[in-house]
């Protein structure tokens, strides 16, 4: 049987060195095959290229970063705006405080009393008159109006207290209109004994220009009363607002 030498091209043949042309003339002679030529290695890619991969995937893309912008300024102003501040202003008048708060012109008033066993309680009593351009409302639970929370000294301990709401009943106040309104202290727990020291912070329950968004109204106004032969209870506005 003949065997034949392969025929390499000549362009091959240029890349083949003399000792692989010699080895494949040798193989062929002795019946056996030629190695596959070995091609020039090509350049491996820089690392750059996969840097630059990983840097595309990790930066966010121009729509991300708008969307992001859009939702961060959106939740930074909350339609409506329910906390809103609210402007209050406090006078004093020959007649007393007056205090402003939401279209409502309030004047509350405060006297010493006696309650049950001789001890000394506080009455507070408050009109309130319509001044906006429309109706308000004023939460009323069961106690009035008026929340109170404070302190008692006696004889060198400090005692603190603080109302509980009970109900959830409201009241319309048109403009133009005025309210009565009276609540007295304590409205459980001891009273005043000679000596002691009274303070109370007051505020509102709620107040809104609808029944169904009533807020609080904090820091209202202060009263101090010191019990004694004749206490003068003082009213006055809070810390806040002098």
């Amino acid at each position: 049987m003949e065997t034949r030498a392969p025929r390499l091209a000549p362009e091959a043949l240029e890349k083949l060195s003399p000792s692989t042309i010699g080895l494949c003339l040798l193989l062929a002679a002795c019946g056996g095959k030629a190695p596959a030529a070995t091609p020039e290695s090509t350049p491996a890619e820089p690392e750059a290229a996969a840097v630059s991969d990983d840097s595309s995937e990790a930066a966010p893309s121009e729509a991300d970063t708008t969307d992001a912008g859009a939702t961060e300024e959106a939740s930074a102003a909350p339609a409506g705006n329910p906390n809103e501040t609210r402007d209050v202003t406090y006078k004093m008048t020959p007649d007393g405080l007056e205090i402003e708060v939401d279209g409502v012109m309030f004047q509350p008033k405060a006297q010493p009393v006696k309650v049950k066993g001789g001890a000394w309680g506080v009455k507070v009593t408050m009109t309130a008159e319509g001044v906006g351009d429309g109706p308000r409302y004023l939460l009323k639970p069961k106690n009035g109006v008026l929340a109170f929370a404070g302190s008692v000294k006696r004889k060198g301990a400090e005692e603190k207290f603080g109302d509980k709401r009970d109900g959830e009943e409201s009241v319309e106040l048109a403009p133009g209109a005025k309210l009565s309104f009276d609540t007295t202290w304590p409205k459980e727990g001891s009273a005043l004994w000679w000596g002691d020291e009274l303070t109370i912070e007051a505020g509102l329950w709620g107040l809104g220009k609808s029944a169904d968004a009533l807020r609080p109204v904090k820091q209202f106004f202060t009263l101090k009363m010191v019990a004694g032969n004749k206490p003068q209870p003082v009213m006055q506005p809070p810390a806040s607002a002098q």
